[in-house]
């Protein structure tokens, strides 16, 4: 399993601050996912998977409640935090284990950690940085005071034998690792992400987000022969309730 090198979480900001929330949606427990095998004669399992995000949802900038909320400067952040755990169950192959998540257009993704290539190769491993730090211009006392709060987390890990890779685009955030060396049989592998969304319209709420998770069997097979061989997918509405 990958092991956790530091781990910082100050996503939370303090006590008496106005429109903000936190929510944690557990999007699949134990989930398995299998397909059915034509050359084998019979169903594989490919995937046993358990993800959970957390949601940090902030207003920054202006009230929620004013009118021209995104012309006076007013954003409203959704930082998503995955984790979790998958499962190989399919023969020590090396797949690619995939997760999206889709939103309204109205909601845009800004960048998801780690993002492809920033590895570091360390042997048959791959080390990785979570690094996200951003200052939220925030409300206390009710709504009638401003303050500003700094949003961090920080995560370094290993990631045992695969490479992993993420982006976002106009529809939302995709991440994913894939094995370069066999892990074994049951190998198992903790979810690990973070994704921040963004909108200026304080009406879009609530929102709803769908999330995939996939098996796709690419090394060790002829070329042309790639397949996908198990997937799921889960929607949930989010909201958030601008209480001052």
């Amino acid at each position: 399993m990958s092991t956790d090198n530091s781990y910082t979480n100050n996503l939370q900001p303090p006590v008496g601050t106005s429109y903000d929330a936190k929510e944690t949606i557990t999007i699949f427990s134990d989930q398995v996912l299998s397909f059915y095998d034509q050359e084998g004669g019979g169903a594989r399992n490919t995937e046993k998977l358990t993800w959970i995000v957390d949601l940090y949802k902030y207003v920054t900038g202006a009230k929620p409640t004013e009118q021209d909320f995104g012309q006076k400067g007013g954003e409203i952040y959704i930082v998503m935090v995955h984790r979790g755990t998958g499962n190989n169950m399919d023969r020590a192959r090396l797949h690619q284990f995939g997760y999206r998540v889709t939103v309204p257009s109205a909601l845009n993704a800004i960048v998801h950690y780690p993002a492809t290539g920033t590895g570091t190769q360390d042997g048959l491993n791959w080390d990785y940085t979570i690094s996200f730090n951003q200052r939220m211009s925030m409300f206390n006392n009710g709504g009638n005071s401003a303050f500003d709060f700094n949003a961090e987390y920080q995560e370094t890990f290993t990631r045992q034998y695969a490479l992993q890779d993420g982006s976002v685009s106009t529809t939302g955030a995709e991440f994913s690792w894939e094995f370069q060396t066999s892990p074994g049989f049951n190998f198992s592998f903790p979810m690990k992400g973070l994704t921040v969304f963004k909108t200026t319209d304080p009406t879009i709420f609530p929102v709803t987000m769908k999330f995939d998770a996939w098996v796709y069997e690419r090394l060790n097979r002829r070329p042309g022969y790639e397949r996908y061989v198990g997937n799921a997918s889960n929607s949930v509405s989010v909201d958030f309730k601008f209480t001052a």
